[in-house]
């Protein structure tokens, strides 16, 4: 017998869905999940980022800091991904 915990839970969606602002700015992006043995990956669009924390910091934006941002939450049950924030 195999156990593997329930997939996670995403609880509190980053926000918000839409997000202007000025290059040189700071944004900090947050998910709420519930489940046990967490893992966080970030994407901007379809491309991985370095940030594997419930919070994604990205200072001193550039305009190539434009995209989709979605944070794929998972543990051995499962995985599940955010809404984007674009």
């Amino acid at each position: 017998v195999e156990y593997l915990p329930a997939p996670p839970v995403i609880t509190t969606q980053p926000q918000p869905s839409a997000l202007t602002v000025q290059v040189g700015a700071c944004v900090v992006l947050a998910v709420g999940a519930s489940g046990s043995g967490l893992r966080y990956q970030w994407f901007r669009d379809t491309t991985p980022l370095a940030s594997t924390l419930p919070t994604l910091q990205l200072e001193n934006v550039t305009l190539a800091d434009a995209g989709s941002y979605t944070v794929r939450v998972s543990n051995d049950g499962g995985s599940v991904t955010s809404h984007p924030v674009v």
